[in-house]
């Protein structure tokens, strides 16, 4: 699948804050653009920016609101094994307690940005209840008289 067709991006690594100076672009290959709009989930950009510093923290809420708006979807809570969750998001870990002790840490501060996020954890895993809420609310559509 081509994922771009082309841009042009002005950055320097050492500063990322560069990015902002200065317009760029980038095109999207028509096949990538149809998929991710298919299916898209809502995210708040003012959490992933709380959330940057950490890649773990990052997956994880990408991973939670999408769960999140599938368990209000389907009126069902959704479960997410530590195990299963260890191989998506913490493959480098040696050790399955210490993903799980930084994955707590990571959703401790996921909640504490996504106040509509409503999760259990368990020695198991993660269960997002069914009263979850997204991380964006859907737009309301107004009717015009």
């Amino acid at each position: 699948m081509e994922v771009t067709k082309g841009g042009e991006l002005w950055w320097d690594p050492r500063d990322p804050d560069s990015l902002d100076r200065w317009e760029g672009f980038i095109t999207l290959g028509d096949t990538f653009y149809e998929a991710i709009t298919d299916g898209t989930v809502p995210v708040d950009f003012r959490h992933l920016k709380a959330l940057k510093k950490s890649p773990l923290t990052l997956d994880l809420y990408a991973w939670l609101t999408f769960k999140s708006c599938l368990a209000m979807e389907k009126g069902e809570n959704q479960f997410g094994p530590w195990g299963g969750l260890r191989q998506q998001f913490g493959s480098e870990y040696k050790r399955p307690r210490a993903f799980r002790e930084n994955a707590l840490a990571a959703l401790a501060k996921i909640q504490n940005v996504y106040e509509g996020l409503r999760i259990e954890t368990s020695p198991e895993g993660v269960t997002i209840l069914s009263t979850s809420k997204p991380a964006i609310p859907p737009r309301t559509q107004v009717a015009v008289l």
